[in-house]
């Protein structure tokens, strides 16, 4: 019988991003596997069907590196695990079990930053990791892509499995309201919450009842530079923005339910789960036009540079119309590509046991 050993150590922390991916993952090693074990270390009770749990327990974080290049790899030998999946970037340099990574993003590389142990941690780690690696798991094209160019790995063994997104049937109606303006996830530099601020600017001489919320905490290292656009704006703009800090999912759903744009700006993402959620939600997601934001977009969306000449453009309900059918269309089409996707991937943990000893 085949055993699929899945890593969900960091589960308990709340990476929101990783730990929905993580718990799509679980759905899915259910569905395929009928042995799927979930190895953990922290005391908190799952409530998986058709799973087990096997936990090994340290309270000290700072054994991370510990867990990472020694213990998870004993265990799934152990175990006797068939596959390993370790969805926080990193592979054990133990053999006897085919071993698949989850590299999310390669933005490590791109980021100019301060802390260059954290850089070089994380540059040295991937690139050992990806050597170890049977197979990479990750979640777009984009970043299968930079993986091939990066480090020269085969990309025929890199299997793109999307996050897993709940998505209505239909497009709820009506749509929020057409005066605020929403951005969600952490205000950083690589957000462009700058230029967010700048559109919004524009968009403000238009509309003066317009109203930006920012719902996410700022980065502790972007914080002056934050207060500091901020503090350069005239009363009247600063009064028509909102900072909301982290939001709890209850909120966001709340604030997508009540706004029709959403500023998705970043220059540089893995994936990009805000637009599928702005679709979902019946909001028009406002992308710069990155190719993971096209990937992601699957057609819909408005490009940021169609709307800085003319903002006025955005409250005209022919354009909403318009774009609204692009967002229903592009859910469909995410759909379609998401559930190809999860076929594939199960059909390659059918086939994959044992391929490495």
């Amino acid at each position: 019988m085949k055993r699929i050993a899945l890593d969900i150590s960091q589960l308990q922390y709340g990476y929101s991003g990783i730990t929905n991916y993580i718990r799509g993952l679980i759905e899915i090693l259910q569905e395929a596997c009928p042995e799927t074990i979930l190895i953990k270390n922290y005391k908190k009770k799952l409530s998986y069907p058709n799973t087990k749990t096997f936990r090994f327990s340290f309270r000290n974080f700072k054994l991370r590196k510990l867990w990472d290049r020694f213990i998870i790899g004993k265990l799934a030998k152990m175990l006797r695990a068939d596959i390993l999946i370790s969805p926080y970037f990193y592979t054990p340099p133990q053999k006897g079990f085919t071993k698949i990574p989850v590299i999310y993003d390669l933005e490590f590389i791109k980021r100019n930053d301060k802390d260059m142990n954290s850089i070089n941690y994380f540059t040295v780690s991937t690139e050992n990791s990806i050597k170890r690696a049977d197979h990479i798991l990750t979640i777009s094209n984009t970043i299968k892509r930079e993986i091939t160019e990066y480090y020269n790995f085969p990309k025929e063994k890199i299997i793109v499995l999307y996050p897993k997104i709940s998505i209505p049937e239909s497009m709820p109606e009506p749509p929020g309201e057409k005066d605020i303006f929403l951005c969600l996830g952490t205000i950083e530099e690589r957000k462009n919450p700058e230029l967010v601020i700048d559109i919004f600017q524009e968009i403000l001489q238009q509309r003066p009842s317009a109203e930006l919320i920012f719902a996410g905490a700022v980065r502790k290292e972007y914080q002056q530079t934050f207060d500091a656009k901020l503090s350069s704006l005239s009363p009247s703009v600063r009064a028509a923005i909102r900072l909301k800090g982290y939001v709890s999912d209850e909120e966001k759903e709340t604030l997508l339910d009540h706004s029709l744009y959403i500023f998705y700006l970043s220059s540089y993402e893995g994936f990009g789960i805000p637009i599928i959620e702005a679709f979902s939600s019946g909001c028009i997601p406002i992308i710069l036009g990155t190719e993971i934001s096209r990937e992601v977009a699957c057609g819909g969306g408005i490009l940021i540079d169609d709307i800085r000449t003319e903002p006025k453009i955005l409250f005209q309900d022919t354009y909403i119309t318009e774009h609204l059918k692009n967002a229903d269309n592009a859910l469909k089409r995410y759909a379609t590509e998401y559930n190809r996707q999860k076929s594939e991937f199960i059909k390659f943990l059918n086939m994959s046991a044992r391929l490495t000893f």
